[in-house]
C-alpha cells in the first residue's frame, strides 16, 4: 500500500500494532512527554471517526480574543470544559492559533514571565 494513496504497492512492514508498542516504549522512556504520547496513540482511534461527529458549528464555537485579560481567558475556558480553544484576533473569523489549558494555567501563574502569544500553536 503506498503511503498517502492507499493504492497498491509493498506491504507495510510496520503494522499498527509494532506502531502502538513503539509509542508505549517510548512513554516508559520518557515520562516528561506522556501527553504527547498519548495524543500518538488518540490517531489510531481517530482514524476511525468521522469529522461531522467531532465538529463544532461555526454559530457555537467558543474562541478566545486574544487581548482578553488573562482571568477573562481563564473563566472562558474552565467555563467551556475543552482543554483547547481557538484565539482570535479582532474577530472570531481570524483564528490566529490554539491555546492548550495546561499552557494557559502556567500563564497564569508566571504572567511577567510569558504572554499569550509565546504558548500559541499555530492553527491547523
Amino acid at each position: 500500500m503506498s503511503l498517502l494513496g492507499g493504492g497498491k504497492g509493498k506491504p507495510s512492514l510496520v503494522v499498527e500494532d509494532e506502531i502502538k508498542a513503539l509509542i508505549r516504549i517510548g512513554e516508559e522512556e520518557s515520562p516528561k512527554l506522556k501527553d504527547k504520547y498519548k495524543m500518538l496513540t488518540k490517531v489510531f482511534e481517530f482514524s476511525n471517526t468521522v469529522v461531522k461527529t467531532v465538529m463544532v458549528p461555526k454559530d457555537k464555537m467558543i474562541s478566545i480574543d486574544m487581548n482578553a485579560k488573562i482571568e477573562d481567558i481563564l473563566d472562558k475556558v474552565l467555563e467551556s470544559g475543552y482543554s483547547r480553544l481557538p484565539v482570535h484576533k479582532d474577530n472570531p473569523d481570524n483564528i490566529i492559533g490554539v491555546i492548550n489549558m495546561k499552557d494557559l494555567l502556567n500563564l497564569s501563574v508566571n504572567r511577567d514571565l510569558v504572554i499569550l502569544e509565546d504558548i500559541l500553536y499555530p492553527p491547523i
